[in-house]
């Protein structure tokens, strides 16, 4: 049976990393604390969905087309239905709306959810152990934020292949911003089956390298079958490559972590042979990097 650990060996593993790290961070980072703006979630964005194909008369059409699917596939299904039924530019409309709750148009600001301050604050106080930020997200609110603090980025937006080798700023010690699915106002939006699961070759050759040249921590990321689970599933045909991945499960039940991502971990069998892939559990992005720093300062 696989190992699963605690937050605090996690903290430990991040404080002791013998390379600089890499953090993948998902939707749940970008969450609304209570009575407090952010970016709607995955059944945020469903209400929003169904909302939009009443409002251009497709809602008989849309129940019909859905008939059958599960909550967790209405997500994709339902904008696969609108680009389908009217256009990419009504599904990245849709996510324009969605990401503009995050922002506060009386006081001219954007939202800090609790869990990007502290993603921020951890990034700025790790004198440049953080070297790139991988996001699936959409909303720039860790961008914002770290603007507001100071600390200087390179913002890489992708909605098709491309590679991150060549891409530098005129400092290289700058923070790297990736954002794998797209930007919620400069490009496409990456949603549906088709689209997280087309080949990009030069992008996926590029997560491998910084795989391989850096810790990978993944928090708040539900694994979608996308470019970067693709690329872990490559990473393990490489001989003499090194990785080391810590993924931070919010589940705190054991045994339905590993009930609910047995795809996950059979992929990556063997790297957790090999001790190179470590499942942590009952991680709350919403307060776990305030408890990083923490323990780095004591």
């Amino acid at each position: 049976m696989t190992k699963i650990y605690s937050d605090n060996a996690l903290i430990s593993a991040l404080l002791r990393s013998p390379k600089p790290l890499t953090i993948l961070i998902g939707s749940a980072l970008s969450l609304p604390d209570e009575n407090s703006i952010g970016v709607p979630g995955v059944s945020g964005i469903v209400e929003r969905i169904k909302k939009h194909v009443e409002s251009v008369g497709l809602i008989d059409e849309f129940n019909q087309e859905m008939k059958g699917v599960t909550d967790t596939q209405l997500y994709q299904k339902g904008l696969e239905f609108v680009a389908g039924w009217q256009s990419q530019d009504a599904v990245n409309q849709i996510i324009i709306d969605a990401v503009k709750e995050a922002y506060d148009p009386l006081n001219e600001e954007w939202g800090a959810p609790n869990a990007i301050v502290e993603l921020c604050d951890f990034i700025k106080e790790s004198d440049g152990l953080v070297r790139t930020i991988l996001t699936t997200n959409f909303d720039p609110l860790i961008q914002k934020r770290l603007k507001k603090i100071g600390v200087d980025y390179l913002q890489i937006n992708l909605d098709s292949d491309g590679s991150l080798a060549n891409i530098s700023s005129s400092n290289d010690k700058d923070l790297k911003i990736v954002h794998l699915h797209g930007f919620w106002d400069k490009t496409n939006s990456l949603h549906t089956q088709a689209q997280l699961q087309a080949e990009r070759p030069q992008l996926k050759a590029s997560l491998k390298d910084i795989l391989f040249d850096t810790t990978m921590l993944i928090i708040g990321y539900g694994g979608w079958d996308d470019v970067f689970i693709n690329a872990l599933g490559d990473a393990t045909y490489e001989n003499n490559k090194e990785v080391n991945i810590l993924w931070a499960f919010y589940e705190k039940d054991e045994l339905r972590i590993i009930n609910n991502n047995k795809h996950l971990f059979t992929k990556l069998q063997k790297f957790i042979t090999q001790g190179r892939f470590k499942p942590y559990a009952g991680i709350d992005c919403k307060n776990f990097f305030g408890s990083v720093l923490k323990k780095k300062n004591m």
